[in-house]
């Protein structure tokens, strides 16, 4: 149950920010640029603090500790040079989108493997990939990108409520002997 009050959360806070990004284009970049750096440094504190209390040497894992201070700076750089991440949100939307794109392709080529449906993915892919170039190369205004990006995010979101919604909660698993057998 906590994991649908979870994902409907998720899918709210979604929506509502691709309301804002619809209706208030500007306004929402940099709210969104601010949003991004406070969560970098948030979520870079959390992965290094993390590191620093746990006690057996095992878990421990240098690479955590490093990612939490990358993130960190990064955090920090994002909301000192705000302006400058706003006036490159084009070429870096532009790059995301070809990349998720991408990704969706090789998801796509994955359900075709395991015999599933697969064509609407890859068509939605390849139009990602192909709208990605044509954003970084030809360079959109950011107005025009962020009202796309707030339909899509509306879109995800309503539709991501409502199957977060109608989602069944699991069946218990049946209780077996060691055997293998259901207890009598």
């Amino acid at each position: 149950m906590k994991t649908k009050v979870f994902n409907i959360t998720i899918m709210v806070i979604l929506a509502a920010a691709g309301l804002m990004f619809l209706l208030y284009p500007s306004k929402s970049l940099s709210v969104a640029v601010l949003v991004l750096g406070a969560g970098m440094i948030l979520l870079g504190i959390i992965i290094a603090v993390s590191y620093l209390v746990k006690k057996e040497k095992e878990q421990k894992d240098l690479v955590s500790l490093i990612f939490g201070g990358l993130l960190i700076v990064l955090g920090i750089v994002d909301i000192i040079i705000q302006d400058t991440v706003i006036s490159i949100f084009p070429t870096i939307a532009g790059v995301l989108v070809a990349l998720g794109g991408v990704a969706g392709l090789v998801q796509s080529i994955r359900q075709k493997n395991k015999g599933k449906d697969w064509k609407y993915m890859a068509t939605v892919s390849i139009t990602s990939v192909i709208l990605g170039v044509i954003m970084f190369i030809r360079g959109f205004d950011k107005e025009t990108i962020l009202r796309v990006l707030g339909a899509a995010l509306l879109y995800l979101g309503a539709i991501g409520s409502v199957n977060a919604m109608e989602e069944k909660p699991a069946e218990p698993a049946a209780h077996t002997a060691p055997t293998g057998e259901p207890w009598s």
